[in-house]
């Protein structure tokens, strides 16, 4: 049964770099206490289970590729032009989506949108041609493309601002790190499971059906909220001339090219490193669990201090001296090194949540927040599918060769050898991964400089200590 939830009282944080569009704080007001632990324990999970469906439909087809499976007679190199084709639907549809929630609301939409990816998902086992299945893979990628960007809406309607990091960090995270099972799941239903000689049918039969099951949850399990957007296309193309806005884009479009690179960096060691699908599975799970709990960290303390861009900037510094030392030493042979620096890396793919809490954080008014999420969430999509492009003719370091029983000692032989260098390909990779990540790092910490700078100014000649700690963007 579906209740109301009404936003708690701003707390002042809320205010754009540009002056306007803000809440004016009031001295000595009692801080707001927010929504309830009850609020949370409705909201955070069932937004991390739904996200986490929405990755697995996402990678069904991938994981059908990697699994040796010949999509209608296509080789492992054209089946690539599916994800291009997700990519088109998925970055086509995000503005659309943004028009549309205002009319339906954000709860509505995301269960709508759930509702559309799982059936395509199952459609997709009953196509009969390639053509068919690419197709379907539009729509996925059409229904899936405002899903991310509903959540960071409904979240900024339902928490103060000084939540948001945490929650869009949980939410994300968590969606992450249940999803990377995705990788033991498919390998049990292509080896143990299917009897079928189609079984990445089956996988999208089962995955697609769970998607459809939970949907309607939505509707029971979250709050509705009561706050009203008066979004018009006048009201987005007023926040895509704002200079701020502009400029999270840009950043977005670098985070989004960053993080999707880092991810393939990611599963390129893994592919090298692992013996078995299985093993490659579980040390992706172990990774992005880690991730997530690295991410929660830096989400407390950027809560606490009210401060992103350094939160955002230092995690991928790091993970760029981690990626320049991986384009100079071959990872292959220091194992234990190798797993770490996949540890790392992985903070690159989770800083999304951090950095859609920072922009959320500066606008207070719904119409500008609704134009702005949909704007730079399409960005990063479009980075995302740059980092993709990137790493198109890449071959993992993986090579198939003659094992011909020649084991050596305890399990030595695993079927295949492994490359001793890393190839041309795999090199490039991670050079393209190296710029990305510098660049959107200097950019967060130029955004970052320039707020503190605003903050200062604004907060020049206050006379009220606690008006000055709360009256302030997120920087």
């Amino acid at each position: 049964m579906s209740v109301d939830l009404e936003k708690a009282p701003d707390d002042g944080s809320h205010r754009s770099s540009e002056g306007d569009h803000y809440h004016k704080p009031v001295a000595n007001a009692p801080a707001p206490s927010g929504p309830s632990v009850v609020t949370d324990l409705r909201v955070l999970p069932t937004l991390a289970l739904a996200y986490m469906l929405q990755t697995w439909d996402r990678t069904a087809v991938s994981f059908a590729v990697d699994h040796n499976a010949r999509l209608f007679g296509r080789s492992h190199g054209e089946s690539k032009t599916y994800t291009g084709i997700y990519y088109l639907g998925f970055i086509l549809c995000v503005l659309p989506t943004i028009v549309l929630l205002p009319k339906l609301g954000e709860k509505t939409t995301l269960s709508c949108l759930m509702l559309g990816f799982g059936a395509m998902t199952m459609i997709q086992a009953g196509t009969s041609s390639w053509a068919g299945l690419a197709a379907v893979q539009f729509f996925v990628g059409a229904f899936q493309a405002g899903f991310w960007a509903t959540i960071v809406a409904y979240v900024a309607a339902v928490y103060r601002p000084a939540q948001l990091g945490l929650r869009l960090a949980v939410i994300y995270g968590l969606g992450v790190a249940l999803g990377s099972f995705n990788g033991p799941i498919s390998y049990t239903v292509f080896n143990h499971l299917s009897g079928s000689p189609k079984p990445w049918k089956d996988l999208m039969l089962i995955e697609g059906g769970v998607t459809l099951a939970f949907a309607p949850l939505l509707l029971l399990l979250l709050p509705r909220t009561t706050e009203a957007s008066n979004f018009t296309i006048g009201s987005a193309v007023k926040t895509v001339f704002r200079p701020t806005t502009a400029v999270f884009a840009v950043i977005a479009l670098f985070l989004g090219a960053a993080a999707s690179s880092c991810e393939l960096v990611i599963y390129q060691m893994l592919k090298t490193l692992s013996t078995d699908s299985m093993k490659e599975s579980l040390d992706a799970v172990a990774v992005y669990t880690t991730g997530f709990v690295i991410l929660l960290l830096i989400a407390i303390s950027s809560d606490h201090y009210r401060e992103r861009s350094t939160h955002i900037a230092v995690p991928l510094v790091v993970s760029l001296v981690v990626l320049v030392n991986l384009t100079t030493v071959y990872y292959i042979h220091k194992r234990a090194s190798a797993y770490f620096n996949a540890y790392i890396i992985s903070t690159t793919v989770m800083m999304a949540p951090l950095f859609n809490a920072w922009y959320v954080n500066n606008i207070a008014e719904p119409a500008a927040r609704l134009a702005a999420i949909g704007i730079v969430v399409g960005s990063y999509h479009v980075g995302d599918l740059l980092g993709w492009v990137a790493f198109w003719n890449t071959t993992l370091t993986t090579k198939a060769g003659s094992s011909g029983g020649s084991g050596g000692g305890g399990g030595g032989g695993h079927g295949s050898k492994r490359a001793e260098t890393t190839t041309a390909d795999d090199l490039q990779g991670l050079k393209i991964a190296c710029a990305y990540t510098a660049v959107v790092a200097v950019a967060v910490f130029a955004q970052g400089a320039w707020l503190k700078r605003v903050n200062r100014r604004q907060s020049t000649g206050t006379k009220s200590a606690a008006i000055d700690a709360v009256d302030r963007n997120f920087d």
